[in-house]
């Protein structure tokens, strides 16, 4: 008996030993899933926040748009269309630097399950209307619109990332995603404050429907539930990567462009990767200090890339146009805000676009003057824009004017539009990554 419980003895104490040697290396994982010191952390780390600051961002507006419905913006569920006939203010915080005359439709798309189709109605070719469709990253994919797809009624198929096959006949254009959620926004111009019932009656116009909704068959079996972490400050912070590698699980390895599986490769060296856990609690002190001293000097940068665009001339930052004059042939608006937001003001005016041009008045030589500052200079004359704007910008909906000729010259308190001459942003410009939508 002695011998058999002795034997009993060893083999329990073996037993512990192999399941010691078993835990241990998933107890470190669990402390510190990195695999390099901390100076290589907080490179790769840093690198990782800018990356994932413009997807953050962009899920924020999901979910307080389609998550959260005590948010105070929630708007609608998944993949159903949500019409907003009528102009921004200041009030209006969910969205950074809005326009003010292009009301706004919604919709946000979950392409899990199989493909969505947009159906837009004819729309008067003087009036623009843009539909611009933004995936995960922020990256602009696709655009239907009065420049590139024109104003007659069609439809058109958005497919994520996983989907293929044949694209049905009666759909003009597919585009496909690299995620498997993206946002659509639609911009319907309005003309004047009279003018509302008519842009209400092109967004009714507007539809979405599943593809086999519009093929008359069977739907697929519905994607699984989400569970959606909750946003807060902790996303811009030591909590980042958690919701890093929550978001990355939506964007599948097959759809990654080749140019970022490198940074990926690196971002899973300090336990970045979709589906992932990360705990910042977990990591050595040493590389608890890395992993703040990333984000402080992500964020450095990221303010830096910003402030560096354009040239600074006269106190004016001015950033420079896109495209030339010839491409131009549409409608403008020049509009004041502050960082972010429309700036509240005693007229109400956030913006002077161009179907104002005939009430603004003129300078003998034909040109324009529009003051931008603080205070109104006395009695409102119709050209002033926003008391205390700190940031203002020229939008091409379509374009701006296509004649050559005139100046744009930033002066210490003014700025002049030529009776020819404009600057311009092109709203259709396509950067790779693009980090905030409008």
């Amino acid at each position: 008996m002695k011998s058999r419980s002795k034997l009993c003895s060893q083999l329990r104490v073996g037993l512990l030993a192999l399941l010691a040697l078993s835990v241990a290396p998933s107890l470190v994982n669990a402390q510190d899933k990195s695999q390099v010191d901390a100076a290589r952390f907080k490179e790769i780390a840093e690198k990782a926040y800018i990356y994932a600051f413009p997807l953050l961002v962009a899920y924020q507006v999901l979910y307080n748009y389609k998550v959260d419905k005590n948010s105070g913006a929630y708007i609608a569920p998944f993949n159903e269309l949500h019409n907003e006939a009528r102009v921004y203010s200041p009030k209006d915080t969910a969205v950074s630097t809005p326009n003010s005359d292009t009301p706004y439709s919604f919709l946000q798309l979950d392409l899990r399950a199989e493909p969505m189709v947009i159906c837009l109605p004819d729309i008067d070719p003087k009036r623009y209307y843009d539909v611009q469709l933004t995936d995960m990253y922020t990256f602009n994919f696709g655009y239907m619109d009065s420049r590139s797809t024109g104003n007659g009624a069609g439809c058109y198929m958005v497919a994520g990332p996983a989907s293929s096959g044949d694209v049905p006949n009666d759909i003009a254009e597919m585009f496909q995603a690299e995620t498997a959620f993206t946002f659509a926004i639609f911009r319907t111009q309005l003309f004047d404050p009279s003018d509302l019932a008519n842009v209400k009656k092109v967004q009714a116009g507007y539809s979405v429907v599943s593809l086999s909704s519009h093929l008359g068959r069977p739907a697929p079996e519905p994607a699984p539930r989400v569970d959606w972490p909750a946003v807060g400050n902790e996303m811009f912070g030591a909590e980042f990567p958690r919701y890093l590698n929550f978001l990355l699980q939506f964007m599948p390895d097959a759809a990654i462009p080749a140019s970022e599986k490198a940074l990926r490769a690196e971002f899973a060296k300090i336990g970045i990767g979709a589906g992932k856990a990360f705990d910042p609690t977990k990591l050595s002190p040493e590389k608890q200090d890395a992993l703040s001293s990333a984000i402080k000097e992500g964020n450095a940068k990221i303010s830096a890339a910003a402030e560096s665009v354009g040239t600074m001339i006269d106190g004016w930052q001015i950033g420079a146009a896109a495209g030339s004059r010839a491409f131009f042939d549409g409608n403008w608006s020049l509009r004041a805000a502050g960082a972010k937001l429309l700036i509240d003001n005693p007229v109400n005016r956030y913006l002077i676009n161009s179907p104002m041009l005939p009430e603004l008045k003129k300078n003998p030589d034909g040109s324009m003057t529009i003051y931008i500052q603080h205070d109104l200079p006395g009695k409102d004359r119709g050209d002033e824009l926003a008391a205390g704007a700190r940031r203002t910008d020229v939008r091409g909906h379509a374009s701006l004017l296509a004649e050559d000729g005139g100046t744009f010259g930033p002066a210490a308190r003014e700025r002049h539009l030529g009776a020819a001459g404009h600057r311009s942003r092109d709203q259709c410009a396509r950067p790779r990554r693009q980090t905030l939508w409008r």
